[in-house]
């Protein structure tokens, strides 16, 4: 005998609640030893949930409309119309051909059941019979695959398919265009969203494009859209805007990549930080979400200059700091570019990062060792030395806009104050920088 444990899982996959009332009646029937019981009302059961399912679908697809008035009359006539739908869903395609043979299967068990036949079901078969009802139709929606597809990618040419740029809001329309469609229809649909990449209708390159990043931001199908889209179409530029939306919605597809996909990738990633007509946020984006899934040792293996690249190009922004800061690794490839801007010779460039630096005191203090901190202060004085009147303002007012590195920093020095004192003489030789050591010392009793 089932556990009933097992049944009460499956009925928990029903969403309709009144079907699953009726199939929880075909689950007591069972417990009780009435097995015919539980294949007469999972019988009702299932074509009422077929009824009700095509009724949803209907909105979309003519076939079904017409099928669902024509067995919904027949049905409030009191008329057997489950033949009907059985052969008109299987004509119309609208059930696959093995989910077609098993309603006729389960109709004429159900005959046998109902009639004075000699037939005594078995446990065995009533427990087949619930448990197939409700795997194959009830936890499913419409098995409307090929229609619902076509209709979807027939609208995709509509300019308001997708009315926001937002993943989240790409992701609510995405879930409500396939909330019908059964999920071995997912690997169509990917097939035919990726053709869609390369349509001539500009309105359909775009919206594919859109519902490829709904589906991965549902984390749907990772593998195929990784096979499919990652690793056969990184090396076509056609589709390198879809592959970086892809993992803006989902970085961990860059998981499941080989490493020529990886290397690829990495390309597209460098020739789109240098593409400044809109590409070169959803780069930056694509390599957060890279940064957040891959371990930092085959980051830098894969990404090393895609994240240079970044650094050189905007070293004080959300963007690079954000990176910077994941990891430790990260950090020590982002610190030498950051302390050659700080002490630049150039005051542009030395004043420019002075003055951001502070924006970022709390995230680089988080992410930085005592020594780093200590080497920043260092690089300030530096830059003061040579005349940088940013970092002569920053020195002049006891690093107070930087109170977190400055904190690490005097931490060091307190500890290290040999090597601070031969680093500071050999750096710093101008009469303001060492009357502010002095001062700095003294102020901090080191």
């Amino acid at each position: 005998m089932a556990h009933l444990t097992d049944m009460e899982e499956l009925l928990s996959t029903i969403s309709s609640l009144n079907i699953r009332e009726y199939m929880r009646e075909a689950m007591n029937c069972y417990m009780a030893g009435a097995y015919r019981g539980t294949i007469v009302l999972s019988y009702i059961a299932l074509f009422d949930d077929i009824l009700l399912k095509l009724d949803g679908f209907r909105k979309v697809n003519t076939d079904a409309n017409t099928i669902f008035k024509e067995a919904n009359n027949k049905k409030d006539s009191q008329e057997v119309f489950e033949n009907y739908l059985i052969e008109n869903l299987k004509s119309k395609k609208l059930l696959p051909e093995l989910d077609c043979e098993f309603l006729e299967v389960l109709q004429k068990l159900r005959n046998k059941a109902a009639h004075p036949s000699g037939h005594l079901p078995s446990a065995e078969e009533a427990r087949f019979i619930f448990r197939e009802t409700i795997f194959r139709f009830l936890s499913r929606p419409v098995l409307s695959t090929t229609y619902l597809i076509d209709e979807i990618i027939a609208r995709l040419k509509n300019p308001n398919f997708f009315t926001s740029d937002d993943v989240n809001e790409i992701q609510a329309i995405v879930q409500k265009e396939t909330k019908l469609l059964h999920e071995e229809g997912f690997a169509q649909l990917i097939y035919k969203l990726i053709a869609k990449i390369v349509d001539v209708d500009e309105n359909s390159r775009k919206n594919a494009k859109l519902f490829i990043t709904g589906l991965t931001a549902q984390k749907i199908n990772d593998q195929l859209i990784q096979r499919e889209l990652l690793n056969n179409k990184s090396d076509d530029e056609k589709y390198a805007e879809t592959i970086l939306l892809a993992m803006v919605a989902n970085g961990n597809l860059i998981c499941l990549t080989d490493e020529i996909t990886k290397s690829r990738i990495n390309q597209i990633l460098l020739k789109k930080l240098n593409d400044y007509t809109g590409l070169y946020y959803s780069a930056t984006q694509a390599l957060i979400s890279i940064c957040d899934s891959l371990p930092e040792d085959q980051l830098l293996i894969s990404f090393k200059t895609a994240i240079k690249e970044v650094f050189h190009k905007s070293l004080l922004s959300d963007i690079a700091i954000t990176i910077a800061t994941k990891d430790s690794l990260i950090t020590e490839l982002y610190f030498p570019i950051l302390l050659e801007h700080l002490s630049s010779s150039s005051f542009h460039i030395a004043n420019k990062t002075v003055n951001s630096i502070a924006i970022f005191d709390a995230k680089l203090a988080s992410a930085l060792t005592d020594y780093l901190s200590f080497e920043i202060m260092t690089g300030i004085l530096k830059s003061a030395s040579s005349g940088a009147f940013e970092s002569i303002e920053m020195r002049d007012s006891n690093f107070t806009t930087i109170p977190l590195i400055k904190e690490k920093s005097i931490s060091y020095i307190k500890n290290n104050l040999a090597n601070v004192e031969e680093c500071w003489l050999k750096e710093l030789s101008s009469k303001s920088s060492k009357e502010f050591i002095n001062n700095f010392l003294t102020q901090y009793k080191i």
